[in-house]
């Protein structure tokens, strides 16, 4: 697994999407913690599940997340 701490931006999609070369179990947190609509936009493109962490600030905010298929398990 790696965590990203929200480093890169929706511009740094197709370079996220070659994580999926290294079988990874998990990448979190890869963009910045407001975007959900970016973590679904990334999740859709990668086999690798994204995980979110600062992004879970409330229920709302991480029913919005699960809504959005902004993560998988």
């Amino acid at each position: 697994m790696v965590d990203a701490n929200g480093a890169y931006t929706r511009e740094s999609l197709p370079h996220l999407k070659s994580l999926d070369d290294f079988d990874l179990m998990m990448v979190e947190q890869p963009l910045p913690k407001k975007d959900l609509e970016g973590h679904a936009e990334l999740q859709a493109l990668l086999q690798t599940p994204v995980c979110l962490d600062e992004s879970a600030e409330d229920i709302s905010t991480v029913r919005k997340a699960i809504a959005m298929k902004s993560a998988r398990s």
